[in-house]
């Protein structure tokens, strides 16, 4: 029992007679803990977070898809926590959404949520920015299509009335040369016409200057005044023709300095040439109301153009009160709902928990401390009377 308490018994006696040396092996450690926390341990600072996002129906009412509102929250909460340069993090979309991450120094996270949430907010407004410029892109195209489309049936239209127009022309020479020509046929009719009213005016102009009454008439002569009729209504008929043929010549000197529309040319002038002229013979009349040749194709490019010009009109319509479509003024008013909304695209459910393994002052005081007591009582041992006695026995 006495050998028990001697190391004690020294241990107290050294204690007494060292306490400035205990002090200041003390004083080293406490300052040897600060040097050592401040220049060599390795500060690691914890943030932890929950927080929350659009729901699932506020995304739909945005025309997006929650997993991209997922998408953008994750994309910002990296792209803002990758500036802090983190040993590690862990973000939580599954049930609870959280986020955690280690630093190595201290960060400022006073405007993380706020700057968060407006990263976020901005993400969206470009998506639907986009979105809004890829309708009106596609709205602006199909405007152009439109135009471009007018512009060519307005080509198509105006090849047509070029045909139409050579047609025209074609028509319009076709009808005179039909005129020139029919004046020949006439003019040599009428030349065989008169050729024939002065034979019988040489041969037989005593018969025809004779004047026939009932007084002359008698058995005796019967067949002479019978000749003598005939010869006069032969006569008669012959200067009948003269006179219409004279007639339909001069309509055909007029005729053919006039400017007549096609449709006239192709449908009612011979009609109303030669219906009154009844004593033409039916050659004559069927040569000249032969149609035109062109007259198929003239009929065949009129229903050509008016399509074309329906077609136009329409589409001139279409691109006069044209608005825009109701995508575009959804996608608008979503916007404008958006921002005007006070609905927070990220918010937080609870503060910010921080921690870190930096010891307090008064942490770093006490680890001294016990590491004195420690040492102190170590180089007490060594340097007592009982350690060397039993070191050397």
């Amino acid at each position: 029992m006495k050998n028990s308490k001697t190391p004690i018994i020294e241990l107290i006696k050294l204690f007494k007679e060292k306490i400035v040396f205990i002090s200041i092996v003390f004083l080293l450690c406490i300052a040897s803990s600060f040097y050592y926390n401040k220049n060599f341990k390795t500060i690691e600072y914890k943030y932890e977070l929950k927080f929350d996002v659009l729901s699932s129906w506020d995304a739909s009412q945005l025309k997006l898809q929650y997993k991209d509102v997922i998408g953008l929250t994750r994309g910002s909460i990296l792209g803002l926590i990758k500036e802090f340069k983190p040993l590690d993090y862990n973000l939580n979309f599954n049930n609870n959404f959280s986020l955690y991450f280690e630093v190595l120094n201290e960060v400022n996270i006073e405007n993380f949520i706020e700057d968060l949430s407006m990263q976020i907010t901005n993400n969206i407004e470009e998506i639907l920015n986009q979105k809004l410029q890829l309708l009106e892109l596609e709205y602006e195209r199909e405007q152009q299509s439109l135009f471009r489309n007018i512009q060519i049936l307005e080509t198509e239209r105006e090849n047509l009335n070029k045909k139409i127009e050579e047609i025209t022309i074609n028509i319009e020479k076709e009808h005179k040369n039909k005129i020139i020509n029919q004046k020949e046929i006439l003019v040599n009719r009428l030349s065989s016409l008169v050729l024939e009213k002065e034979l019988m005016e040489s041969q037989f102009g005593t018969f025809l200057q004779d004047k026939m009454t009932s007084l002359n008439f008698n058995d005796n002569n019967s067949s002479k005044f019978a000749m003598i009729i005939s010869l006069k209504k032969d006569y008669y008929e012959v200067s009948k023709q003269i006179i219409y043929v004279e007639t339909i010549i001069k309509k055909l000197d007029l005729e053919v300095k006039k400017k007549l529309d096609i449709e006239t040319i192709l449908y009612q002038y011979l009609d109303r040439m030669f219906d009154s002229f009844e004593n033409f013979s039916k050659i004559e009349r069927t040569k000249f109301r032969t149609e035109s040749k062109f007259k198929e194709a003239y009929i065949a490019l009129l229903p050509k153009i008016d399509d074309l010009s329906n077609k136009i009109l329409t589409q001139q319509t279409s691109l006069k009160f044209s608005t825009k479509p109701s995508k575009i003024l959804e996608v608008e008013n979503t916007i404008k709902n958006f921002k005007a909304s006070k609905n927070k695209a990220f918010y937080n459910i609870s503060n910010w928990n921080i921690s870190s393994n930096k010891f307090k002052n008064s942490e770093i005081i006490v680890a001294g401390i016990l590491f004195g007591i420690l040492l102190n009582a170590f180089l007490l041992f060594i340097g007592s009377d009982y350690f060397r006695k039993n070191l050397f026995k």
